[in-house]
């Protein structure tokens, strides 16, 4: 009887299967380890503050940021503190394509985006505007001294980055044992520039392509 043969499996596919996996045992690990730590009494908004200084030399800029979910580090502190040293903040609005909108933080509110996440409560500006950001701020669950990223896997993130200004300082916040040696990456992953915990600031190293 003829046997119907084994599809295969290229290797790229392989590792891609297999970063998806230790992403998806990593994201698990770190958010049962959330739900336990008191997030509140770690601030990240000092060093955050001081990284943005060094940043933007003090000069009025556009910073663009997130609204924390409670376990993940508390940015309203931080938002308050850059909007009365005269910077612009702007905040995210969830769309129902995956994408993500950005509006004002002046003068609004809050509401919950259906994503489990709140959002800004304001009308959103035009396409394009996280390019006018300088400083971008963004929420994850483990970050690495190379620059990778882990997100909490919507692709939200990796999606709005890709419009961003080539310039821009991308910012990932997250706890310190959230630094992560050996991340998983996949192909559509979006790098940060600076890692800020409640311990420390880490300027990243991108790993060195040998031709």
């Amino acid at each position: 009887m003829a046997v119907d043969p084994i599809p295969e499996t290229s290797p790229g596919t392989a590792a891609a299967e297999t970063s998806a996996a230790r992403k998806a045992e990593l994201r698990q690990r770190i958010r049962a380890a959330r739900r336990r730590s008191p997030s509140p009494m770690r601030d990240l908004t000092p060093n955050l503050l001081r990284l943005l200084s060094q940043l933007t030399s003090g000069v009025p800029a556009t910073v663009a940021c997130y609204l924390a979910a409670r376990s993940e580090p508390q940015t309203r502190g931080f938002i308050t503190a850059v909007q009365e040293a005269g910077h612009r903040v702007l905040l995210p609005q969830v769309r129902a394509d995956g994408g993500l909108d950005w509006a004002d933080a002046a003068g609004a509110g809050e509401r919950d985006s259906g994503f489990g996440v709140p959002e800004v409560d304001a009308a959103a500006l035009p396409e394009g505007a996280l390019r006018e950001a300088s400083v971008i701020v963004v929420p994850a669950l483990a970050a690495s001294g190379t620059g990778a990223r882990l997100g909490q896997g919507g692709g939200f993130y990796d999606r709005t980055l890709a419009d961003r200004a080539l310039t821009a300082h991308v910012v990932a916040a997250v706890f310190d044992e959230e630094v992560i040696a050996d991340l998983p990456i996949e192909a559509h992953d979006r790098p940060v520039d600076w890692i800020v915990t409640d311990r420390r600031i880490l300027a990243v190293t991108p790993p060195t392509h040998i031709q």
